[in-house]
């Protein structure tokens, strides 16, 4: 199975066509052509992942550009750390938001349905907001407010469900 993500984006006043070829299966990977021309392939792996999604270099017309893809599966290209498609700077998933992302990823583990969502969403809401254009220690406060929110939310729900089912 192929899944094609056709964009375009301007970089130096040069107007570009992208195109990522995301194919599915055990050889699962990426391709990304632009103007027609491939630029970069690469694994589906989580060898290749970093960062929060994928962050691949790669040389455009004798310029270092990135190819990102977030958690979410939207690419994009990023020159000189700003987003191409919407101008806004490019910051990676630091290093420190693991620590927080892990502690509520457990929950996926460990908490059947109910966990997995409660772990997801604290995950996702801990990526968000690691890269938001805020101090890092906000940044870091707000990552922990919502690790212990995602773990009290799981253990009220839990108890709650406990309760109701051995009545």
């Amino acid at each position: 199975m192929a899944k094609k993500k056709i964009w375009q984006a301007t970089l130096d006043g040069v107007p570009h066509d992208f195109e990522l070829d995301v194919t599915y299966g055990p050889n699962s990977a990426y391709t990304l052509s632009v103007d027609g021309a491939v630029q970069l392939s690469f694994p589906a792996k989580w060898s290749s992942f970093r960062s929060g999604g994928y962050d691949m270099p790669f040389n455009l017309n004798g310029r270092d550009v990135r190819l990102v893809i977030s958690l979410s599966g939207k690419p994009d290209i990023v020159a000189d750390g700003y987003r191409l498609s919407n101008g806004k700077p490019y910051i990676p998933l630091p290093k420190w938001s693991w620590i927080f992302g892990i502690q509520v990823l457990i929950l996926i583990f460990t908490g059947g349905a109910v966990g997995a969502l409660c772990g997801v969403a604290g995950f996702g809401f801990c990526a968000k907001v690691s890269v938001m254009s805020i101090h890092v220690a906000l940044r870091a406060v707000l990552c922990v407010i919502i690790s212990i929110l995602a773990w009290a939310l799981y253990l009220a729900i839990a108890v709650t469900l406990t309760n109701v089912l051995s009545l």
